[in-house]
């Protein structure tokens, strides 16, 4: 599914995204350790190069040292010769050569250890440069494998967002695809219903001749067992049932319940009523559950309106459903058992 996948993907992108400041924290522990390391190696050449200033100084001091010790001798030495009066002999000449001969031999001497002295400097500068690049190519290689652990985690977890990430998408969608299915097999049943009411209306307009015949026969003027009592299509014609309330016909259907002889609630608060308030003349009582505690909210009547909120009635061990628009009683007794036995609820009509 391309849209699962879209969904995944941003998801791992996500962790990503939110990990990346771990690899940022490496790479600036990386650039740290590195100035640290270049910081030391350049305090230590420092170092090393004042070094070789303090042999240069220490040479140049020397050589000053025996320039004066030469003058100071070559003076006295000419000042002796003047005392006893040598002058130029060869004895002078030999002695101011030894005096120059031994000059140049410290002044070489001097010399000499102070271009070692400098070379064993440079030499341990090149091993300071050495060690230096050695132990930056040691961070380089041990920081690049710190962030390339690292990255191997949030590259693992990123995985696992997306795998965690597409199966919720697909079970989403199949939840979704599920609910969509159930609304229209709900669609499905209330046009059943609907249909089914309008059959019925059908149904009625052609019983409902019939009925009023069998009505007038049963019901018709005080004859027959039901003598004293009668009952039409006209609320004011005097037709009570047994509890003393006026009988009306039914203003759905504009028929009358036979059971209503035997007890009818009262309609409104003019004293008549249509509802019987039996089932074959065994009186109703409140079972104590509504309709909506067995059927939930599907439950609806063949004219379409909701029965939920109504009570369910019971008498002789069964229970009872009033739909005005049929004019009558459904039986729902095994399906209340089921319900408060099995502590589910049930789809009207099923």
């Amino acid at each position: 599914m391309q849209g699962a996948s879209d969904y995944a993907q941003a998801q791992a992108d996500l962790i990503r995204k939110q990990q990346q400041y771990l690899l940022d924290e490496a790479k600036k522990s990386e650039e740290s350790r590195l100035n640290a390391l270049q910081t030391a190696n350049q305090q230590a050449i420092d170092k090393l190069n004042q070094n070789k200033i303090t042999v240069n100084e220490n040479a140049d001091s020397l050589n000053r040292q025996e320039y004066l010790s030469r003058m100071l001798n070559q003076e006295a030495l000419n000042q002796n010769l003047s005392r006893y009066k040598i002058g130029t002999s060869g004895t002078r000449e030999t002695t101011l050569n030894d005096l120059y001969a031994q000059y140049g031999e410290n002044v070489n001497k001097i010399n000499t250890d102070r271009n070692q002295g400098l070379r064993d400097i440079d030499n341990q500068i090149n091993d300071t440069n050495l060690t230096y690049e050695t132990n930056k190519n040691n961070a380089l290689s041990e920081e690049a494998q710190k962030r390339l652990t690292l990255q191997q985690q949030i590259d693992a977890q990123a995985q696992s967002r997306y795998s965690e990430a597409y199966q919720w998408y697909v079970a989403e969608e199949e939840r979704k695809e599920n609910q969509r299915r159930y609304e229209e097999e709900l669609r499905q049943i209330h046009e059943e219903a609907e249909l089914k009411r309008q059959q019925l209306a059908l149904q009625r307009e052609q019983w409902q001749k019939e009925y009023e015949l069998s009505k007038y026969q049963v019901y018709g003027s005080g004859s027959g067992s039901n003598s004293g009592y009668s009952l039409s299509n006209n609320s004011s014609s005097g037709s009570y049932s047994n509890n003393g309330y006026g009988i009306i016909a039914n203003p759905y259907t504009g028929t009358y319940n036979s059971d209503a002889q035997y007890g009818v609630f009262q309609y409104g608060t003019s004293g008549t009523g249509y509802q019987p308030n039996n089932v074959g003349g065994s009186k109703l009582s409140k079972s104590g559950y509504t309709v909506k505690d067995v059927f939930g909210n599907t439950a609806y009547g063949s004219s379409g309106v909701s029965l939920a909120n109504q009570s369910i009635w019971k008498t002789n061990g069964r229970y009872y459903i009033w739909d005005g628009s049929i004019n009558n009683y459904i039986d729902v007794t095994s399906k209340v058992k089921s319900s408060v036995k099995n502590k589910v609820t049930y789809q009207w009509g099923r």
